[in-house]
């Protein structure tokens, strides 16, 4: 049988699959970055400080880690993940494509970051947001069980207005 164009449209697209980046890949490492910079001048967040999670081999090579979310071949979404002090680590740079938002990308995106948070002996996950301009990536935390904190973390983000955390058992 043949599709008809109506028939393709309802198509389901295909998923997309998370893997760790490979900071040897060019265009990896400028999809990581072309992605977050996107959020980031959108919604007037970037900031300088920015520059240094930008670039995922800084955290890879400080004992973090970093994934890319693709489908087919183009890269749709990445986050990254880096060791703050003993069992406490921070989510960095979450980013999903306009075009692959809605499919639950986001979300699995932080699950790979608390699923790896936990093999490393993670008991306290944290991430900085900024509650009024990321209000959908504020809901997919507080589903995900992150919960505000009571006191600032010692940020180097002057747009960040907003820390959560997620406690992990030992």
């Amino acid at each position: 049988a043949r599709l008809t164009p109506e028939a393709m449209t309802s198509v389901a697209p295909t998923e997309a699959v998370i893997e760790p980046l490979n900071t040897e890949d060019a265009s990896q490492l400028a999809a990581f970055r072309e992605l977050n910079m996107e959020w980031l001048v959108s919604n007037e967040l970037y900031e300088e400080a920015d520059e240094d999670s930008l670039d995922p081999r800084k955290t890879i090579n400080s004992g973090g880690f970093a994934w890319i979310a693709k489908r087919d071949s183009e890269i749709v979404g990445c986050v990254s993940l880096k060791r703050v002090k003993d069992s406490t680590w921070e989510i960095l740079k979450l980013s999903v494509t306009r075009r692959a938002r809605g499919k639950s990308l986001g979300e699995s995106l932080v699950r790979t970051v608390i699923d790896q948070a936990r093999q490393q002996g993670c008991t306290c996950l944290t991430l900085e947001t900024n509650k009024a301009k990321l209000s959908a990536a504020f809901r997919l935390y507080t589903k995900l069980g992150f919960i505000e904190m009571a006191d600032k973390l010692d940020s180097k983000f002057e747009t960040a207005d907003c820390f959560m955390e997620l406690r992990l058992a030992p």
